[in-house]
């Protein structure tokens, strides 16, 4: 049932987030709703990153579900992303999703 669930989560993030502007930002609040009601084992976990013209903006670039330990698998993300030239300097955090 798990993957199922999986399944259902990835293809409804495929179908909504494509998109630029407002409809992004609607589409993403979506997002956002259906996370805060349906939990995938554990607490789920949004990976945002700092923005870089307006540091106090923080943008939803990844969620991370499915581990036995969510925080400990988008934190090991971060240590990854951390390590490649492009995003060394990117600041990266951790937000619960639900």
């Amino acid at each position: 049932m798990a993957i199922i669930a999986r399944a259902v989560l990835l293809a409804i993030c495929v179908a909504i987030l494509p998109g630029c502007g407002d409809a992004y930002y609607a589409k993403l609040s979506a997002l956002e709703t259906f996370m805060r009601w349906v939990q995938i084992g554990e607490q789920d976990f949004w990976l945002e990153k700092r923005g870089t013209l307006d540091p106090t903006e923080w943008f939803k670039v990844g969620m991370i579900f499915g581990y036995p330990d969510d925080y400990d698998a988008c934190i090991d993300l971060i240590d990854a992303l951390k390590q490649h030239p492009t995003s060394s300097q990117v600041e990266f955090r951790c937000v619960p999703a639900n």
